[in-house]
């Protein structure tokens, strides 16, 4: 069973890989069994990987913010995971990476510098309706079967049961970020600073580009 501190990671990185199948357009053209190895192989580096990391070393800061190898470890594979699955080119260097992890944490800073408020109930709120929909049968987007698959893998490393595993504070976390990004975004739609989504990461860039950076990975 994973630390509480690999626990967090593993559901912030799971969390995205799922947002990102949820809303990914995307025709996955490989078969199962294809998609059940690339799963499986993610999994397994994951675990050999972190019998022998590193737990607290800092490979990235900005600021007082800080990144941990564990962390970053976990967003690269499985983004890697995301492009396998999808039969998409993946090049982003290990820099870029732990660039985009600064610019989420700046971002989320700068909405609650800005006064955006997250409340306990729209959290909890929106997990409820992410996990009645991954549970409904009724609910039939062609990325079911395969998000299913990774939910259910990440559920079975943590150690938790299905609901403990949505109960948990790991999970309110991650969602409570995705909601302070989604508020952040409409704000500064409304104020006429970005009209785009392709302009909100512009920002998010020009936040991480007026600070100090400092990577220490290889």
């Amino acid at each position: 069973m994973f630390r509480r501190s690999t626990l967090t990671i593993a559901i912030s990185s799971l969390f995205l890989v799922v947002l990102l199948l949820i809303a990914a357009a995307i025709y996955f053209s490989s078969s199962s069994k294809e998609e059940n190895n690339i799963i499986e192989d993610t999994f397994d580096a994951i675990q050999k990987e972190t019998a022998s990391l590193s737990f607290n070393e800092t490979v990235a800061s900005v600021q007082d913010i800080n990144v941990t190898y564990e962390r970053f470890l976990f967003y690269k594979y499985n983004i890697e995971m995301f492009h396998a699955l999808s039969n998409t080119e993946f090049s982003a260097s290990d820099e870029e990476l732990l660039n985009e992890l600064l610019k989420k944490d700046l971002t989320i800073r700068e909405a609650k510098n800005e006064g955006i408020a997250v409340a306990k109930e729209e959290v909890e709120q929106e997990i409820k309706f992410q996990q009645q929909v991954l549970e409904n049968p009724e609910y039939t987007a062609d990325n079911k079967e395969l998000i299913q698959k990774i939910m259910k893998k990440w559920i079975e490393i943590t150690g938790l049961t299905n609901e403990q595993f949505w109960e948990s504070d790991m999970v309110y976390k991650q969602y409570e970020d995705a909601l302070y990004l989604g508020k952040f975004y409409t704000y500064l739609l409304n104020k006429g600073e970005i009209q785009t989504m392709e302009q909100f990461t512009q920002y998010q860039d020009q936040l991480l580009e007026s600070r100090e950076v400092t990577i220490c990975i290889e």
